[in-house]
């Protein structure tokens, strides 16, 4: 029988082991070489039920955001589901069936403000329903930061459950969902769509579009304090060369934010209308900075090298950065990329700490707090907001230039003595 320290310290070098745990027939943890971990249940229905008595499989959610002792409570319920006669597998099935005769009554035009999320509009009585509505009669209307909900939509919400009814959508679904944004290095992305989520649902259920809010009464997730992780000189070096052995898309995002101090979403999103005709400028519409504030980004000599070799590898996609899975699509994560970088660094870091290097070693080479701050599009503060319109673009040209120089010397110190330590070989 599994204990719960037995799951926490098990590890495999195959892409995947099946541990059983001994207690119910059937019932085990999965574990893959990335390190995840996932209870399931295998079992046969009766043969009055289904006369081939196939093998059936249910998943319970990944450790640890499901518990061994929740997802054996789990296996034995449908264990003693299964004894009585039933078969919740085939009434997973008969769910699926209602969800497309629900889908029979067609699809329902999205607000034009959704159209690039919801280019085909919704079914009713499904979450995408609820998220159009919400958005065009509440977001639009009164929310200060409606940008935040449409990245949630797009990102998280309606590419797992745009077509499916809220009634399917319960609490173990939207734990499940929290805890793979915590999985991928994001509790506080977790935690503040968990809010979001419930004042949708809260608004639904006013309104007669929702009846149960999955999330309501679901404790707010443990986010980290304020975070002061950083690069140091010898970092960057050992990092730029790691990024160098690993010709991927993702290479060239990290380098561009460290290089630009941009936000790792604006570089993900990145298209070449935003990029000057001499290939120098990267102007950041409004609508896609984070406060509404277009920003423009001088690219240094080594930045125009990463959209060189972009260009080239590109094709005909608008954007600058594409995804391998789907042509002309923009990558939309960097976690997957992240860890197996982090492991051939040897050190740990996220892609947002790259911005807080390039800040944090802007002031080790003594540029003003102002220059940083508007190389970095943070709104001014106090009264400088009213009475200093200056846009320092001079200003911040040349303290990118001079960041660029600082990080290429790094690079470049790495390098000496990465080849001094191969001529001097084992003693």
């Amino acid at each position: 029988m599994l204990t719960d320290r037995q799951v926490k310290s098990l590890h495999t070098d195959f892409p995947q082991i099946e541990v059983y745990d001994g207690s119910l027939p059937g019932f085990g943890v999965r574990v893959t070489n990335k390190g995840r971990k996932s209870f399931f249940l295998f079992y046969r229905a009766r043969r009055a039920v289904d006369a081939s008595r196939r093998l059936r499989r249910v998943t319970f959610g990944s450790y640890p955001y499901v518990s061994l002792a929740d997802a054996r409570e789990r296996a034995k319920a449908i264990l003693l589901e299964v004894g009585a006669g039933k078969d919740p597998a085939a009434c997973t099935a008969r769910q699926y069936v209602h969800r497309k005769s629900t889908h029979r009554a067609g699809r329902a035009p999205a607000h034009p403000k959704l159209r690039s999320i919801l280019p085909d509009g919704y079914f009713p009585g499904t979450f995408g329903e609820l998220a159009a509505s919400y958005m065009s009669q509440y977001v639009w209307l009164h929310s200060k930061a409606p940008r935040h909900y449409e990245t949630d939509l797009k990102r998280d919400l309606l590419p797992r459950w745009k077509d499916t009814p809220l009634s399917e959508i319960g609490r173990r679904e939207a734990a499940a969902l929290l805890g793979e944004i915590v999985e991928r290095g994001a509790p506080k992305l977790a935690s503040n769509l968990r809010s979001r989520l419930c004042a949708m649902y809260n608004w639904g259920m006013e309104q007669g579009l929702a009846t149960t809010n999955p999330v309501a009464g679901m404790k707010p997730l443990a986010t980290r304090g304020a975070r002061t992780r950083y690069l140091s000189e010898k970092e960057i070096g050992e990092l730029w060369s790691v990024l160098d052995s690993r010709p991927h898309p993702s290479s060239d995002v990290y380098k561009l934010i460290l290089l630009t101090a941009c936000r790792p979403g604006e570089a993900l999103g990145l298209t070449w209308e935003e990029i000057s005709d001499d290939g120098t400028v990267w102007t950041l519409p409004e609508e896609r900075s984070k406060n509404g504030m277009a920003h423009r980004m001088f690219l240094t000599l080594a930045a125009r090298e990463i959209l060189d070799r972009r260009r080239l590898e590109a094709g005909a996609s608008p954007y600058v950065f594409t995804s391998d899975s789907t042509a002309g699509e923009p990558l939309r994560f960097l976690w997957k990329h992240n860890a197996a970088v982090r492991e051939d660094v040897g050190f740990t870091f996220n892609p947002h700490d790259l911005r807080r290097t390039a800040s944090t070693h802007l002031a080790r080479l003594e540029v003003r707090e102002e220059i940083r701050e508007a190389v970095l599009n943070h709104r001014k503060r106090g009264l400088r907001r009213v009475y200093n319109l200056w846009e320092y673009d001079r200003e911040k040209r040349e303290a990118l230039e001079l960041w660029a120089d600082a990080v290429m010397a790094a690079v470049a110190t790495h390098g000496r003595e990465a080849r001094a330590a191969a001529d001097a070989g084992p003693r």
